[in-house]
Formats: C-alpha cells, sequence, structure tokens
C-alpha cells in the first residue's frame, strides 16, 4: 500500500490497476469532468490563465475533501475556519497536511509547476513512474506481434 492516507488522481486518466493497488483513487465523474476541463487547454495560454487553472484545481481537492463521499471529509471538515469571502471557504494549511494527502498529477509541462506549487500547500504532488515493457506475441500466422505495455512503477516526488 502507500505511505499517504491517499493519493488523488488529478490526471485526466483513470488509474491503472496497478497504481489502485498503490492506493491512488479516482475522482467520482463530476469531479473528473471539471479536472478535465481545467486540465484542457485549447488555445495558447497566458502566465495569468496557467496560475488560474492551477488554483482552480486546488479548490477542487478542497472541494471534493468536503464532499460527502470523499475519504478524508471528516477530518477535512475539522480544519475549515468557517471565514468565507469571495464564496470560498479557508481552512489551515499546515493542519490539512497531517492527512498526509497526495496527488498524482501529470499534463501540459507548464501547468505543473504552478500546480505543484499551489499542492504542495496542502500535501505532496508526485509524478507517475512507468516503465515501458514490450511483450512480443507470436500469432498464428507465425508473425510476431510487439505490444508496448506502460507498468507502473512506482512515485517521484514533485521537486
Amino acid at each position: 500500500m502507500s505511505e499517504y492516507s491517499v493519493i488523488l488522481n488529478l490526471t485526466q486518466h483513470n488509474a491503472t490497476e496497478e497504481q489502485k493497488k498503490a492506493g491512488v483513487i479516482d475522482l467520482p465523474s463530476a469531479y473528473q469532468e471539471k479536472l478535465k476541463a481545467l486540465l484542457t487547454f485549447n488555445e495558447l495560454p497566458q502566465c495569468e490563465e496557467v496560475q488560474k487553472r492551477a488554483r482552480e484545481i486546488y479548490d477542487l481537492v478542497i472541494e471534493f475533501c468536503l464532499d460527502e463521499n470523499s475519504p478524508v471529509r471528516d477530518e477535512v471538515k475539522s480544519m475549515i475556519t468557517g471565514e468565507i469571502k469571495e464564496d470560498k471557504l479557508y481552512l489551515d494549511e499546515n493542519e490539512f497536511k497531517k492527512l498526509n494527502i497526495a496527488f498524482m498529477i501529470g499534463g501540459a509541462l507548464w501547468l505543473m509547476k504552478p500546480l505543484v506549487e499551489e499542492l504542495e500547500n496542502i500535501g505532496t504532488p508526485l509524478f507517475a513512474f512507468t516503465k515501458r515493457v514490450v511483450e512480443e506475441v507470436k500469432k498464428e500466422d507465425g508473425s510476431i506481434e510487439k505490444k508496448a505495455i506502460f507498468k507502473h512503477e512506482g512515485f517521484v516526488t514533485a521537486c
């Protein structure tokens, strides 16, 4: 299992079975849709837009953690200060870090730095490490078919 209480999948792809065994959980579909929209850039982004999206992903993580179906909801709820400004809840990020939550991230390279900076305030951003394994399968006609499989090997902490 994992050294983290939970690893939230913040990529556009569902976690593999190997990643799930390592403690990764996919967000529910409503959150996945919001996340995919935030991770997708259809136009050349300016720095301000990239930073805004990173902050919105951070906000989405907090929203998910407060969801009634979240595995960390009760713990997170106790950290909300009760102060609301501009429709945003504020929480004690240092207390949140004690939950030992990690985030599997990946996507547009220009988004990763601001996303890591946001997520480091509340947990540990991780990148999945995979090895490319090529399997050769002999077909009935004698030909060989090569199939590349990406095998999950672990996580690299964003540094």
